[in-house]
């Protein structure tokens, strides 16, 4: 299971890591999967931006449409809105985060989703 966020509603909820087409189990809205096929795996250092405060962070994977971060002190909240800027990519983006989790000890991970400017 993963947690998803609906392009509809913008809600997130759980769902099969491997389902094509995921229905949305807030309002019924119809996902199909794109995710896997432009995914691309990458470690990079890279920075966030939270209130203003310069966050460091490791890139483990990307796509057109966001980025997975690991990072150390404290886990980001769902929701939370960053700048994020990937100097090797070219990417300067505001970003929302749509899942955290702890990795180890103070270490945690979190997906972004990049907000249109």
């Amino acid at each position: 299971m993963e947690i998803r966020v609906c392009p509809n509603c913008g809600k997130a909820f759980y769902a099969p890591k491997d389902g094509e087409q995921v229905l949305c189990l807030h309002c019924g809205f119809l996902l199909y999967d794109r995710r896997s096929a432009g995914r691309s795996q990458k470690e990079v250092g890279v920075f966030f931006y939270l209130r203003g405060i310069k966050h460091s962070a490791t890139l483990k994977d990307y796509s057109a449409g966001g980025a997975g971060l690991e990072y150390g002190g404290k886990g980001l909240e769902v929701d939370t809105i960053v700048d994020i800027d990937i100097e090797e990519l070219g990417v300067h983006q505001h970003a929302i985060t749509v899942w955290s989790r702890k990795v180890s000890g103070s270490r945690y991970a979190s997906g972004l989703k990049y907000l249109q400017t």
